[in-house]
């Protein structure tokens, strides 16, 4: 069963990396230099990725030498594919993932793919940081820290609270914010 979650997570992730590399147009409402594959929002792809990743380190570690290849494949691929999502969240958990499956695991089969996917992931970090025009000519750093971006969330969360307290049980469905957003909009 983990085997055929690995497979398919595998094939979404390569899958989200041609679209983001531009070989094959999608009909997506993000960025178009982010993957968002068949989940359709790179965020959602970011957060099912990093939750299968787990299971393609454990691959690594199987008797079978046909496992232990297709879990160090899936996880170049899986791990690519958690890059090109261009999702923080996802990251953040990618990296509490690998550090837990290093301090966690006597295996060294799978203690060195979560190394070398943390390093992966550490360089990331590094390229985005120190290159302005990487990933679709747009500044991470200064994205994400500019006054009209945090301004903007902060909006967008006092609107949230606002839904939140219309719809206290259940909320507004997934992937239905977009949708409610308008009528609990705060002026700009």
């Amino acid at each position: 069963l983990s085997l055929a979650f690995v497979v398919v997570a595998s094939a979404i992730a390569l899958f989200g990396a041609g679209q983001a590399f531009g070989l094959w147009q999608t009909r997506q409402a993000y960025d178009t230099y982010r993957a968002a594959s068949t989940i359709g929002n790179p965020v959602y792809l970011g957060i099912y990725l990093v939750t299968v990743w787990p299971l393609a380190a454990g691959l690594v570690a199987s008797e079978s030498k046909g496992q232990r290849i297709a879990g160090y494949f899936s996880i170049g691929v899986i791990s690519i594919g958690l890059v090109l999502a261009v999702s923080r969240g996802a990251w953040l958990a990618w990296a509490i993932t690998a550090i837990i499956i290093v301090f966690h695991t006597r295996r060294k089969s799978i203690v060195k793919p979560a190394v070398v996917a943390g390093m992966l992931l550490a360089g990331f970090f590094v390229i985005t940081t120190l290159s302005p025009n990487f990933l679709g000519g747009q500044d991470i750093k200064k994205m994400a820290l500019s006054t009209t971006s945090m301004e903007s969330r902060l909006r967008i969360w006092q609107s949230a609270v606002s839904m939140i307290k219309e719809e206290p049980l259940l909320g507004v469905g997934p992937d239905h914010f977009a949708w409610a957003y308008p009528k609990h909009e705060l002026p700009a």
